[in-house]
């Protein structure tokens, strides 16, 4: 129904690559919008589905050189029809769907407002359930066609499995920690700031961010780190499937540094203390502080404990954890006396 003012769609339905989507809404200075070079126009929508994969949508073409050409000359047709759209619309969307995918990536219950004005995607808010725990995040990508995107997110994470949330990142594209070393519960509180490729993917060089974390009933089950403690100490131990007290964490990432603040690990086999830099790439240097009363035997009910990142650990062994240069090495632990 239209009218000079307003054009309304009460009821839309449609099927994009398999997922069934329901629009209704409307736009404001309908007519104007066409006859009038400087009116603006305004789009409101609701979009509702009851499962979205928008893995197809992000899925780069395969083609001959020919086809390419003619790609690139379409996508920059396609790309001026957008920018000349969006310089005159601004579309605000309230999506609601009931299963949401994105390669790996898998939500539920997702709800918020999405923004797209002046090549801008913004989402604000968005809350979701995902691996088990509740989040909910702030997002933004501008330079939306261009073929490097600035990508920022704030969110905010309670209590999700990390072994499932580490399956929907895709044990966050590095090789040292998979899903199946992992249990445990966390939450976290995120920012993150990147740049995407026209692929959607994530240039790690670009990364910058923080991320605040607690993790609660933790295990690490078979993580070779771990084990290879149990050549310099405790040998006896088993480190093959280690149970942990809350572990409270800060992290900062720039690029493919993760900086890590002291931070207290107290387990069922050994407590230590931690701090450094965890790398995706080839700079890992990690200090480990080993206090000795850990020479006291611990039974198979013994409890971890926390007592504190500032509390004096007494007398102590101290390890380096490092990575050769080369990023296909394995990780490597030296005694650090000094």
């Amino acid at each position: 129904v239209f009218t000079e003012k307003a054009f309304t769609v009460q009821a839309l339905s449609l099927n994009v690559n398999g997922s069934a989507v329901a629009i209704r809404g409307n736009m404001q200075n309908f007519i104007p919008f066409f006859i009038q070079p400087k009116n603006k126009g305004y789009v409101n929508l609701a979009v509702t589905s009851p499962d979205f994969d928008l893995t197809s949508l992000a899925l780069k073409r395969n083609s001959d050189i020919a086809s390419k050409k003619k790609s690139k000359k379409d996508r920059k047709k396609m790309t001026d029809l957008f920018d000349r759209i969006y310089d005159k619309l601004e579309f605000k969307v309230d999506v609601s769907v009931g299963k949401l995918k994105f390669r790996k990536f898998t939500a539920t219950n997702f709800a918020g407002s999405v923004k797209l004005h002046n090549n801008l995607l913004a989402a604000n808010p968005i809350s979701m359930n995902v691996a088990g725990g509740k989040m909910n995040l702030n997002f933004s990508l501008k330079n939306l066609f261009d073929p490097i995107s600035p990508m920022t997110v704030g969110a905010r994470l309670q209590r999700a499995n990390i072994k499932e949330l580490f399956l929907n990142f895709n044990n966050f594209n590095q090789k040292t920690i998979h899903a199946d070393n992992l249990s445990g519960k966390i939450s976290a509180d995120v920012t993150f700031k990147a740049n995407v490729d026209e692929n959607y993917s994530v240039l790690a060089p670009s990364m910058q961010g923080t991320l605040d974390c607690i993790i609660t009933d933790g295990g690490l089950k078979d993580f070779e780190p771990m084990e290879n403690m149990s050549n310099f100490l405790f040998k006896k131990r088993d480190f093959s499937d280690v149970a942990f007290a809350e572990l409270n964490s800060n992290f900062s990432i720039t690029g493919t540094n993760m900086d890590i603040s002291r931070m207290e690990i107290q387990s069922s086999v050994v407590s230590l203390f931690l701090q450094g830099r965890y790398s995706f790439t080839d700079s890992t240097s990690l200090s480990v502080q080993l206090p000795l009363s850990n020479l006291k035997k611990r039974h198979k009910d013994f409890k971890p404990k926390n007592i504190g990142t500032d509390s004096k650990a007494g007398p102590s062994v101290y390890l380096h954890v490092y990575r050769d240069k080369d990023v296909n090495s394995k990780i490597q632990i030296d005694y650090d006396p000094f």
